[in-house]
């Protein structure tokens, strides 16, 4: 990995039905001009009402990457990154959450928990870019999006309605950072929207008597929906999704917090790195540096041969210093995820 692959985050945009959102978050000398964005996109206005060239002019000094094209094309800006190393499971809810289900909201503690009754997780989400490649699932044959292709696929359910398996080489624990996504552009779709899109009423409950799709319900649900989203395995589910609304609710609060408690963590290393100031009395938060100094350490399992390495005592032994003030452990489960801060920082 060159050096400059970590010079920057990668500004995603993302696409669900109607709206366009964009991944950009601010720092010190952003912060306002970028609340004065979402002000302008609250109201319906031009995003750079108001803004001055010389505001338009910092955004592209820190952000680069065409910031100025792309946030001519959007209507709502997240205050986060999709980060190099986050998980593609980390995406989708990083997805779910901002996009969908808080997507006009504040992301707090209490807009999150009255939102609850909406709740969207990484479960419930297809993603898909370069227009038709998946991001979450691989089964070694090209995979049309669900909004081109709705009909029922024989090769996952037969004539009478049972599942076929097929083999998905899941990506879930890969990092966005192992795909090639032109343009940075992302598309997403949920569960819940093809439901509404078919006439299915998640407040109501079905049986083979009143159920409103002409394919009979296993073949809907083998043939359709557990191909696009093969962690729901029950199509029970589908049929009375009140029976499950607060296991996902509870689900969905603890990503929720996760995501939130993350945020802060990394607020909080940014606020005290860029106020670290240099030899020449400039604080670091205002500098545009040419490069960081990275280092990274990727540990791989080999068939038949034990990884006899405690991962958890060389991150622990890891020694900080000003030139490197930062360490992260990511393990499997994002959630379970490490850092450290230089004590002087």
């Amino acid at each position: 990995m060159n050096q400059d692959d970590y010079i920057q985050n990668k500004i995603y945009i993302i696409n669900h039905i109607k709206d366009k959102f964009i991944f950009l978050k601010s720092n010190i000398e952003t912060i306002d001009i970028i609340s004065k964005l979402n002000r302008n996109l609250s109201k319906s206005k031009n995003i750079f009402t108001n803004v001055t060239d010389e505001e338009k002019d910092v955004l592209d000094k820190y952000y680069k990457n065409s910031v100025i094209k792309k946030l001519e094309t959007i209507n709502y800006i997240i205050d986060d990154w999709l980060n190099n190393d986050d998980t593609i499971f980390m995406i989708l809810h990083k997805l779910s959450i901002y996009c969908i289900t808080n997507k006009n909201k504040e992301f707090t503690i209490d807009s999150f928990t009255k939102n609850k009754k909406n709740a969207v997780t990484g479960d419930f989400i297809y993603c898909w870019y370069n227009k038709n490649k998946s991001l979450n699932l691989d089964y070694n044959f090209d995979l049309k999006n669900p909004i081109e292709d709705k009909k029922i696929d024989k090769k996952f359910v037969d004539n009478t309605g049972n599942k076929i398996f097929i083999q998905n080489n899941d990506t879930y624990n890969s990092v966005l950072n192992n795909f090639n996504i032109q343009n940075d552009e992302l598309n997403i779709i949920s569960l819940f929207d093809l439901l509404e899109d078919d006439n299915i009423n998640i407040n109501k409950k079905y049986n083979n008597d009143n159920w409103p799709v002409k394919d009979n319900i296993n073949l809907y649900f083998n043939g359709f929906i557990n191909k696009y989203f093969p962690k729901i395995k029950n199509k029970e589910l589908i049929l009375n999704y009140q029976k499950y609304r607060v296991e996902i609710q509870k689900e969905y609060l603890k990503i929720c917090k996760i995501i939130l408690n993350n945020k802060k963590y990394i607020n909080l290393i940014d606020t005290s790195y860029n106020n670290i100031k240099t030899d020449d009395n400039i604080l670091i938060g205002k500098l545009n540096p040419d490069y960081f100094n990275i280092k990274k350490i990727k540990l791989t399992s080999i068939p038949d041969k034990e990884l006899n390495v405690n991962i958890n005592r060389l991150f622990s032994d890891t020694d900080l210093e000003y030139k490197f003030p930062f360490v992260k452990l990511i393990r499997d489960d994002y959630s379970d995820s490490c850092y450290k801060l230089y004590e002087k920082v």
